[in-house]
């Protein structure tokens, strides 16, 4: 017969994911010793967040569960969301090599042995826990809060190379008192802060890159930072705050390039030691440079780019997978480079400015301006490494160098379909804004245009804000936006904006526009373009910029129009009110022939579009998304289409 005695450790074998509960049985609350080898979705995730004491509303439960081993275990897309209070709604998806955002949130669990594969812990995956020492896995990054307010955490065992410690990762880990790290590629801003008993942090090998704003701050006992290896790049200015014990932060290997300045409400600070030297310094008065006539024949200043070389070399897949990473790398060899061309040191010019295209260099523009390359432009050399970055980096180039579009001319059954204004949804919203009132009773054109103003100046746009915790919906999402005195992305600006278009009878869409590497690079734009009657055709609509495009005669165009012309190289002009918050005006330049070129190379949108086209909080099911790739692309989300005459097809009762 089963008692609780019997039941407190076990090890199983999940056979297929989802299994778990049934393996376990009613052994659940009893257990405090888990091991576990298979995969585990989100059904799973959940039963074990009840056996560690937390349900998936984040309240209490029975369960026993302190010590967890999942080192042959690992994460399987699908199952049940194991978190669903807070409005989160999580569940397993994307990078099944990460611990999930938030999974033992709440969770008492005290020992645990991540999975061997482990890449990255996620947004406070272990926030409120009761770990009393952690191991982290190779190679690892520990996202935002990780470890959260962990009271009882004592000890940290970080591995040969740390990926990316991002903010608040410690925070509230009061037991902390020194963090010994080895080398590692990145120190965010506000990472390690309030830990009262934190008294040094030590990194023994290389550093890549540090920010410096508040990185580390409200560590009331913290006397000494020591950086043991050669520090590739930091941010700056304030590295520190609020430290009131810190006395010295030691560099005893070179630096590369720092902006660390004067510590803020640090009163026992006495300054920087540099050891080695000093290449590049922001805040020459706080951490000077070593003099160039120093640098030319020092050792350590040709051993800092040697090292760089190789690490880039080692860390290439991961610099791949992370555009910041890359683009701290690809900056610093840049900048030795521009030091060696400056010092007329043509090999070592080449040599570093290679290797920095080599490690993810895209900025096109500023290689073919800068001026510190006039010592090296005229050689044939130049040229050919200038063209490998226009080939990556020159947005409208690799517009005009994409393949053309495949019309089939073959009937699709699939339309794209336009919510009635008579619809409940759009109904409601027409009378919360009083939308007849707003578009007036002037043409067409005018009134889309009064709406698009009119909801420019209602919502500030914030790029970075975190996704709003409620229904996907013009009014509920502006309520929300008032109470939380928020802005929102261009991604719910243009959701809000379409309902509204819906809601005055406008036919209207929200497009995700997108550019060639969409996998690596997540910045990209939504806006909208609505049916016009009188022009029949299609026009763009942007909220965020409150912008529209013409032709040079005055002709209002769509997103297709747009790419079709920026590919020509024929006149576009942008309305001359274009701008941002009402604080930065958008130029034709930087909007069209850059940003959009860059984000105009795929165009994705929903079949349906409607009232709350999406709604992931809610039970209602989204609509398929179609996206416009040119021909023979291959795009890995989704239903794909070339032809360009069915995507910009003309609504069906027009």
């Amino acid at each position: 017969m089963f008692t609780p005695i019997e039941a407190q450790q076990l090890k199983v074998i999940v056979s297929s994911p989802g299994s778990l509960s049934s393996i376990i049985g009613n052994k659940k609350y009893n257990i405090t010793n888990l091991t576990v080898r298979g995969a585990l979705n989100g059904t799973d995730l959940r039963f074990l967040r009840e056996m560690a004491g937390s349900d998936a509303n984040q309240q209490k439960t029975p369960g026993k569960l302190r010590k967890l081993n999942l080192l042959n275990a690992s994460f399987a897309k699908g199952g049940d969301r194991y978190i669903t209070g807070k409005g989160k709604g999580l569940f397993v998806h994307y990078n099944t090599s990460s611990i999930p955002d938030y999974l033992f949130i709440d969770c008492h669990l005290e020992d645990f042995i991540f999975p061997v594969h482990t890449d990255t812990i996620g947004d406070y995956a272990f926030s409120h826990t009761g770990l009393r020492h952690v191991k982290l896995p190779e190679k690892i990054v520990v996202s935002k809060g990780a470890f959260y307010k962990d009271s009882l955490l004592e000890s940290v065992s970080f591995p040969k190379v740390t990926e990316a410690l991002f903010p608040q990762v410690f925070n509230g880990c009061h037991k902390l008192k020194q963090l010994q790290i080895n080398n590692i590629m990145y120190i965010s801003a506000y990472c390690l802060q309030q830990m009262d008993a934190l008294e040094r942090i030590v990194v023994k090998g290389y550093l890549g890159h540090a920010d410096g704003c508040e990185t580390v701050a409200s560590c009331p006992k913290l006397k000494n930072i020591d950086f043991y290896g050669p520090v590739f790049s930091t941010g700056g200015s304030v590295f520190t705050d609020n430290c009131p014990q810190l006395e010295y932060i030691t560099f005893y290997g070179p630096i590369l390039s720092t902006y660390f300045g004067k510590p803020t409400k640090c009163p026992a600070f006495k300054g920087y030691i540099t050891k080695n030297i000093v290449c590049t310094s922001g805040y020459k008065d706080v951490i000077p440079m070593t003099p160039t006539e120093q640098l030319q024949n020092n050792s350590n200043y040709t051993r800092l780019g040697d090292q760089m070389i190789e690490l880039v070399k080692s860390e290439q897949s991961n610099l791949n997978a992370n555009n910041f990473m890359e683009s701290i790398f690809s900056g610093s060899l840049y900048n030795l480079a521009c030091r060696y061309s400056i010092d007329g040191n043509t090999e070592k010019a080449f040599k570093y400015l290679e290797a920095s295209i080599e490690a993810g260099y895209k900025n096109y523009v500023n290689m073919k301006d800068d001026k510190d390359f006039n010592n090296i432009r005229k050689d044939k050399r130049f040229d050919v490494l200038l063209q490998k970055v226009r080939i990556v980096g020159d947005k409208l180039y690799i517009l005009q160098h994409c393949a053309p579009y495949e019309r089939n001319n073959v009937n699709v059954a699939a339309r794209f379909t336009y919510a009635s204004p008579s619809d409940s949804g759009l109904v409601a919203i027409k009378k919360y804004f009083n939308l007849d009132s707003i578009a007036g009773n002037g043409d067409e054109i005018s009134r889309m245009k009064k709406l698009l103003y009119w909801f420019h100046d209602l919502i500030r746009h914030d790029g970075s804000s975190s996704w709003p915790n409620c229904r996907y919906n013009a009014i509920t999402l502006s309520q929300v936006v008032k109470k939380e005195n928020r802005g929102l992305n261009c991604r719910f600006m243009a959701e809000m904006l379409n309902e509204i278009y819906l809601a005055e009878g406008f036919k209207s869409r929200f497009l995700t526009c997108m550019p060639r590497d969409y996998d690596s690079d997540g910045d990209c734009h939504v806006i909208n373009t609505v049916w016009s009657r009188t022009l029949h055709k299609w026009v763009w609509m942007d909220p965020t910029f409150c912008a529209y495009v013409t032709d040079d005669k005055g002709l209002l165009l769509h997103p297709g129009e747009v790419r079709e012309r920026l590919i020509k190289g024929l006149p576009l002009v942008l309305n001359s009110d274009a701008n941002w918050n009402h604080k930065e005006k958008e130029t034709k330049e930087g909007y069209l022939d850059y940003y959009m070129a860059k984000n105009l190379y795929l165009i994705s949108a929903h079949l349906r579009s409607e009232f709350e086209t999406e709604n992931y909080s809610g039970k209602i099911e989204k609509s398929p998304i179609i996206t416009l790739a040119p021909k023979g692309f291959y795009y890995s989300r989704g239903n794909t289409t070339s032809d360009d005459n069915y995507f910009w097809q003309v609504p069906e009762d027009e």
